[in-house]
């Protein structure tokens, strides 16, 4: 007889439920930091390890944000920025770089995210960045100071002898290319009391432009250490030698040799693990350019083209300023005059051309992005030519300069 088999009802398995995980001293970021979780039974995403080794390396108007990779593939690492607006993502990779040209400390953070996984923690912020203002002077003799002498030969007053009105002498730096001042100095960064050294009218004399009172009153005002770099090359026209199209030696293609300079200072800086940032550009020349109608014709175009060059060309923020010192030969022609009897027609043309030339640097303060102007036509200039500045002169010039573009400061 076959034996009658009864069925017996099962009962479903209860799973235990899952253990809460209590551990004192630490934060739940913490733990998840130090692994990556299984996914539960209840099929949730896994979290992804928080990033480590997030290091920043300084590079020529950018950063590059480096980290540790995970032991997983597919895995998108996202950079983002305190306080916010810089951020980059990659796929696999252990860095990627952002481009910066302002002053901003920023901080960085990493996170890790994964197609089926949670994004992780945000890795802890790097330590702030704090760049260095690089600002450019260049131009003709008045930006070298042909005749700003440090030690007034009727005074005796030595401007640039201790102590100093402020920090900037011994905070600042001061770089140059050695056109006008004597070869070897100044080719890296120098303490900005560094004498500059020329030799001209049978003597050696230390000059300087309108970088130290510039740097003296950004420092009185701002509290901001900066490095000059001082491109100029007396006696040298927009027209001709700073065109930026033009290649060659001194005194032609000084354009692409001040851009390759301050590119040179900027990786050196780098390297060594300082991040710059250029401040501004401080352009004081057009005096040769007055002395041809021609030239003084086409200065505005000409202007114009040098600005939007050393914007292209240069790693800088858009709205970084651009200072036009505006020159003013009035005095000089009327001189030259007496001297050479100048015609009165060739004395009204030269006039006419200063205006024209002054009238340039009005129009590209008015139309162009981020550009000041600086007047000279009251300052101070030595005699019998009147067309350069005194010390007192440039000193003057300088804390205009920084007057007019410290709040444009990036």
């Amino acid at each position: 007889m076959a034996r009658r088999i009864r069925a017996v009802a099962r009962r479903p398995k209860v799973l235990a439920a899952p253990r809460l995980l209590v551990t004192f001293g630490l934060t739940v970021a913490a733990i998840l930091s130090a692994v990556v979780l299984a996914p539960s039974r209840a099929g949730a995403s896994s979290v992804l390890a928080t990033p480590t080794g997030v290091t920043v390396t300084p590079g020529v108007g950018a950063v590059t944000v480096s980290w540790t990779l995970l032991p997983l593939t597919s895995v998108v690492y996202t950079v983002t920025s305190t306080p916010t607006g810089k951020t980059c993502s990659v796929i696999d990779g252990s860095s990627c770089t952002i481009a910066d040209t302002v002053s901003t400390p920023w901080q960085f953070r990493v996170t890790a995210a994964r197609s089926g996984s949670a994004t992780s923690l945000p890795s802890a912020a790097t330590p702030a960045l704090a760049p260095r203002l690089i600002l450019l002077e260049a131009g003709q003799s008045n930006a070298n100071g042909y005749e700003s002498y440090a030690l007034d030969p009727i005074t005796g007053t030595n401007y640039m002898a201790a102590p100093y009105i402020n920090g900037a002498d011994s905070r600042d730096l001061i770089t140059w290319l050695p056109w006008s001042q004597l070869p070897g100095l100044g080719g890296t960064p120098v303490p900005l009391d560094t004498p500059q050294q020329a030799v001209y009218s049978g003597g050696t004399f230390t000059i300087f432009g309108p970088e130290i009172g510039l740097a003296r009153q950004l420092w009185t005002d701002k509290g901001r250490a900066v490095t000059v770099i001082k491109a100029a090359y007396t006696g040298t026209s927009l027209a001709v030698n700073w065109k930026p199209t033009r290649t060659g030696t001194a005194p032609l293609g000084l354009f692409s040799s001040t851009v390759a300079k301050v590119i040179a200072t900027m990786t050196a800086d780098a390297k060594a693990g300082q991040f710059d940032v250029i401040g501004g550009i401080y352009w004081y020349q057009g005096e040769s350019d007055v002395a041809k109608a021609g030239w003084a014709a086409k200065y505005q175009a000409n202007l114009t083209a040098l600005i939007q060059a050393f914007r292209a060309d240069l790693p800088m923020s858009p709205t970084a300023p651009i200072a036009l010192v505006k020159t003013d030969t009035s005095a000089y022609w009327p001189y030259l005059a007496t001297t050479v009897k100048l015609s009165p027609h060739k004395l009204q043309t030269y006039l006419n051309n200063n205006t024209l030339v002054r009238a340039a640097d009005d129009w590209a303060a008015a139309n162009l992005p981020a550009v000041v102007t600086a007047e000279t036509a009251d300052l101070p200039r030595a005699t019998p030519s009147v067309i350069h500045l005194t010390n007192v002169g440039q000193l003057t010039l300088g804390a205009r300069l920084a007057k007019a573009t410290e709040a444009l400061l990036p």
